[in-house]
């Protein structure tokens, strides 16, 4: 805490958050991409259902995450709008939709462990 100026911003500016919208928003999309790839794969015989529910699942996740970042800039812009680090109230309010966003964040943390290979060369009996 400065004494002159109140509480530091918890950000510099939003622009860092506007590029992880827009990195999100990228990711999400080659996802989307690779999904239609693989239902295409699907059509054609191959069996790659789990891949591409984790791809969807993936998708989802990272336009989520793309969503509460971008609501996280527009509340950061606000609070520098409003007198940033030298208005307490404005500070408060900041790190409270702070919380709130990071409450909506996924919870979904994607691990995901591919099937077994099948063993190709069984042992003698």
């Amino acid at each position: 805490m400065d004494a002159e100026n109140g509480p530091a911003p918890p950000h510099p500016s939003a622009e860092p958050l506007r590029r992880a919208v827009a990195a999100a928003m990228d990711a999400a999309d080659s996802h989307h991409d690779i999904g239609r790839r693989l239902e295409k794969l699907e059509q054609d015989g191959f069996d790659l259902t789990e891949l591409r529910e984790q791809t969807q699942r993936a998708e989802r996740f990272l336009r989520q995450v793309a969503a509460v970042s971008a609501a996280q800039a527009l509340e950061f812009d606000g609070y520098m709008a409003a007198g940033g680090p030298a208005n307490p109230q404005a500070h408060a309010e900041y790190l409270a939709a702070t919380q709130r966003a990071t409450a909506l964040l996924p919870q979904d943390d994607l691990t995901w462990a591919p099937p077994p290979i099948p063993d190709l060369h069984p042992e003698d009996d």
